[in-house]
């Protein structure tokens, strides 16, 4: 094994103090980048009941909480799809976690910790992927993990190409104001504050903003409101919103856009009037 990760096994220097840097910066687990090669899913070379998993660097996190670890792999490694006997197709699940139960080694620098492994989904006609839920529970309840590829395995397959791995990779983000996020267009959406700190629609219906989820307090959010090419597209606000702005009406022509600022306060969410584009 190649990968690495950092767990102290040492009472005098708990692993939740070591990491706490870490794990106050980490928002989300995920790869450290997403070009290149970073933990990517690839056929064998030559081709085999198997894929190869490239070099990388990576943060877990659990989603429900507890530390953040960081993981570093220098080699590729090679992983055994297991046989379809069966007369249909599943989707196997190629997972990158960390084994909470192995017992760090300090002369094996951590790499009996973080570990790979192919998870099979059930043979069906039309086979469905392994929800995270089932995951956690094939993996362990609290361990961390973060889905590398889901891989098509045909009834009776002697090889695994390219063509049959799909990339569930996706980026570690920290808690810092990100990328702008899109959200797609409906009658309303609840943000999410876990996902972004820039949120940005473009409406060709009247829109609705619900109350954030996944905020605290002194947490920021940016809502930009876009009309589309045919504009007069009504904003609601949630009731509950404390508006700071007597006016906060929408710019209505076509393709403007309206920038709001939200802020979660110990009263509830604070609603300001960014500016309007002129």
């Amino acid at each position: 094994m190649s990968i690495y990760t950092m767990r102290t096994g040492v009472a005098n220097h708990p692993e939740k103090t070591v990491l706490a840097q870490l794990t106050d910066a980490v928002r989300s687990g995920g790869m450290i980048k997403l070009s290149g090669s970073n933990f990517a899913v690839e056929e064998n070379n030559p081709s085999s009941l198997g894929v190869s998993v490239q070099a990388g660097r990576a943060y877990l996190k659990n989603s429900t909480g507890g530390n953040a670890y960081p993981v570093i792999s220098d080699a590729v490694e090679t992983l055994t799809v297991s046989s379809n006997a069966t007369s249909n197709p599943r989707l196997d699940t190629v997972v990158l976690y960390l084994d909470l139960n192995a017992q760090p080694d300090e002369d094996n620098e951590g790499k009996d910790v973080a570990k790979l492994a192919i998870l099979a989904g059930t043979p069906a006609a039309s086979p469905v992927e392994l929800t995270d839920a089932e995951i956690q529970t094939a993996l362990g309840t609290l361990f961390p993990f973060e889905k590398l590829a889901v891989i098509e395995v045909a009834a009776g397959a002697t090889a695994i190409l390219n063509e049959k791995i799909t990339d569930k990779r996706r980026r570690a983000y920290l808690k810092t104001p990100r990328a702008v996020t899109i959200i797609t267009d409906s009658a309303s959406t609840t943000p999410d504050g876990s996902l972004s700190d820039q949120l940005e629609v473009t409406a060709n219906q009247d829109f609705t903003l619900n109350l954030p989820t996944n905020m605290e307090i002194g947490d920021w959010l940016a809502f930009i409101f876009v009309q589309d090419n045919v504009g007069n597209r009504n904003l609601t606000f949630n009731s509950s919103f404390l508006s700071m702005n007597s006016d906060l009406e929408p710019n209505n022509l076509p393709n403007k856009a309206t920038t709001y600022m939200i802020e979660k306060c110990n009263a509830g969410f604070r609603l300001y009037l960014g500016g309007r584009q002129e």
